[in-house]
C-alpha cells in the first residue's frame, strides 16, 4: 500500500523507480509469490497463503494498470492543450525523466503479461 501511495499521482516518483528497475522487481516479485516453489505444504488446509499470493499479484496488476493510466492521460491532456509532447527517440531526457513511451513500456514487459495471465 506504501508503494502504490508514493507512486500514484506522483511523476518524479514514478520517474525514479522505473529508471532504477523498480517495475521489473516488482513483477519479478509478484510472478514468484504465484509460483509453485513452495510446493503445497505451505499453503495450509484452507489456502490462506494462497489467498494472499494472488491479493498481492492482484495489487501489483492495478498498480501498474494505475501508473499507466496515469500516463496515458497525461500525455491526452497535453496534446490537448497544444503543448509539444516528448517522444520516445531521444531516450531519457532532463537528467532521469523518462519519456512517457519509456515508463508505459516499463509495465508492459513481458514479465507483466505473464502476470496478469497467471491472475486469470
Amino acid at each position: 500500500y506504501a508503494l502504490g501511495s508514493l507512486l500514484r499521482g506522483n511523476p518524479p516518483a514514478q520517474h525514479y523507480f522505473v529508471s532504477r528497475d523498480g517495475a521489473g522487481i516488482l513483477a519479478r516479485d509478484a510472478l514468484g509469490t504465484l509460483s509453485n516453489v513452495r510446493g503445497p505444504s505451505a499453503v495450509g488446509k484452507n489456502g490462506a497463503l494462497a489467498k494472499l499470493d494472488y491479493k498481492f499479484a492482484s495489487k501489483v496488476l492495478a498498480l501498474g494498470e494505475d501508473i499507466v493510466m496515469g500516463v496515458v492521460l497525461k500525455e491526452g491532456e497535453e496534446k490537448k492543450e497544444g503543448d509539444d509532447v516528448v517522444g520516445d527517440e531521444g531516450g531519457a531526457v532532463e537528467g532521469d525523466f523518462l519519456t512517457a513511451n519509456q515508463l508505459v513500456a516499463a509495465f508492459t514487459t513481458e514479465r507483466w503479461c505473464d502476470l496478469s495471465l497467471r491472475m486469470l
